[in-house]
């Protein structure tokens, strides 16, 4: 089973649904994916990118450092055994923008302010263009920068960009918010890192899911769209109409993945937070009620940010979270959200035992 969550966790297997009544397929275009089913391509982590060179005295900025260096230099025991047969290698490159990459770094950052309008293709133009670099992944990160001396979270971000033997690349900006409150830094920071590293590019892949009476799919710009039966607002569009042809679900433009459960759905959105819309009477769209029973629009899931997959079922639904670790939330009166106990109703997630 460990396995299995291993394999969820790096996007290697289409979404899961962990044994329930519902069907996710995972669909992949021509072009080079990430992470690589073949082929011997080498991961660069570059960073922690500075500017002025007193950031890196900062001690955040060292536990970023050393967190790269540690996945780079021990990756099998960071990585799992399938991905390592994958890749031929890693490195790290630590430099200062505007001194090394400067046209690549503020070329790029300048794209855009928000990741999710960034134009990822002159993304991967500007990085194509330059020369010496093998095929694979190159991740380029900085923390972004924060005031406070200690804060309880930071907020990572860069540009991830896999290059095809061909010459040709994928590129996409990223956020990845890292919790750091009552957790060693140097920790939350790997698990981040190799989050980032295994999981799909959010626009290179689209998924489709069959729920009980109703279909969800991701659409490679991000969007999600349904079809179907739309009692309890399953549908995501505001209505509880069914609808013959597909309708977008409100609000959701950075999903990775989709599934539909019999009442209610779910959707992973490229942050590593989850969204559900739907029946939400036990809980199982995660956002501490149970008496906001119809949700025609999209919810967050509370206390999710790092989440890889998400399977939804009748009344309860579980993700899979960076670090091998499961949460769940619904209902669990045969022990479905495996947490000890079978006498309760979640309306948030609750840990798996036993990852």
């Amino acid at each position: 089973m460990k396995t299995q969550i291993k394999q969820l966790l790096y996007g290697i297997l289409a979404t899961s649904c962990f044994g329930l009544s519902c069907t996710s397929l995972t669909l992949g275009p021509e072009e080079y994916q990430w992470p690589p089913k073949d082929g011997e391509p080498i991961v660069t982590l570059v960073g922690p990118v500075y500017e002025t060179g007193s950031e890196t005295q900062a001690p955040l900025f060292k536990a970023l450092e050393q967190a790269m260096t540690a996945i780079v230099e021990n990756q099998q025991t960071h990585l799992p055994e399938f991905y390592q047969q994958r890749i031929a290698g890693m490195n790290h490159q630590l430099f200062r923008f505007g001194y090394s990459n400067e046209e690549e770094w503020g070329s790029i950052k300048s794209l855009s302010s928000k990741a999710e309008d960034y134009d990822t293709e002159r993304m991967a133009g500007i990085l194509e263009s330059s020369e010496n670099r093998k095929h694979g992944l190159e991740m380029a990160i900085r923390i972004q920068p924060t005031s406070n001396q200690n804060p309880t979270l930071v907020t990572l971000e860069g540009y991830r960009f896999v290059l095809q033997p061909s010459g040709k690349g994928q590129a996409e900006w990223f956020t990845h918010v890292v919790k750091l409150k009552g957790r060693k830094a140097g920790e939350a920071f790997q698990n981040a890192l190799i989050w980032e590293l295994g999981r799909p590019f959010t626009y290179s892949r689209s998924s489709v899911s069959a729920g009980g009476a109703h279909t969800c799919a991701v659409l490679s710009g991000g969007t999600v769209k349904c079809w179907g039966r739309g009692s309890y607002g399953r549908l995501g569009n505001g209505s509880t109409s069914n609808q013959t042809t597909p309708v977008s679900v409100s609000g959701i433009s950075t999903a990775t993945s989709v599934s539909a459960g019999s009442t209610h759905t779910c959707a992973v959105l490229s942050g590593g937070t989850v969204s559900c819309w739907g029946y939400g009477d036990s809980g199982q769209l995660g956002n501490g009620s149970s008496t906001s029973i119809i949700q025609s629009t999209p919810v967050s899931v509370s206390n999710i940010s790092t989440a890889t997959s998400v399977s939804a079922g009748t009344e309860h639904t579980c993700a899979v979270l960076s670090g091998d670790t499961v949460s769940c939330w619904g209902y669990g009166d045969s022990g479905q959200l495996g947490n000890g106990s079978s006498t309760s109703i979640q309306t948030t997630p609750v840990r798996v035992l036993g990852f």
